[in-house]
């Protein structure tokens, strides 16, 4: 079987492939993210924060930022994308969404250790990655190491609590 899609990780006993984003997936990267901040995260949000996520994490906006050379990549079963990472400014995780029905396997880990790789190898002296988490994924960031930096803030309608990650 002939795939484009580079694949950086691959777990057989999952079936799950990461790999760099390609254009023409960011309809369904956007619509999985709308999918997920819609159940977990929007109904903390005021609806000026949800528009201006909406905005942000729109279709046209992932493609411009990949564009510029944000890393972007997705975690796929069986040809589905059930998992998506985007990094700012070479250490700063903007997007983080797993599928619901995928949560719990790791997917979100291995696509921060993997975005983690690619980020170091533009920047060797790279020893952090930071996120605003949401509330709700605060605990799940916690899981995976990162650290509060900060009391929760709120910043065009959107509540986060700034958070770090020591990379070794």
């Amino acid at each position: 079987m002939h795939q484009r899609f580079p694949v950086l990780y691959f777990n057989a006993m999952d079936n799950i492939l990461i790999g760099a984003f390609e254009k023409g997936e960011e309809f369904l990267v956007s619509e999985l993210i709308k999918t997920c901040f819609d159940e977990f995260v929007a109904p903390g949000y005021t609806s000026a924060g949800n528009n201006f996520f909406y905005t942000y994490s729109g279709p046209e906006k992932i493609v411009e930022r990949f564009v510029q050379g944000n890393v972007l990549l997705t975690a796929k079963a069986n040809g589905e994308i059930v998992g998506v990472i985007e990094v700012r400014d070479g250490n700063h995780i903007s997007l983080l969404f797993v599928n619901k029905f995928r949560h719990g396997n790791g997917i979100a880990k291995r696509l921060v250790a993997q975005a983690a790789a690619l980020c170091r190898e533009k920047d060797k002296g790279l020893r952090y990655f930071e996120v605003n988490a949401s509330p709700y994924s605060e605990k799940i960031y916690a899981r995976m190491g990162f650290k509060k930096t900060s009391n929760i803030q709120n910043v065009n309608g959107l509540k986060f609590i700034p958070m770090v990650l020591k990379l070794v």
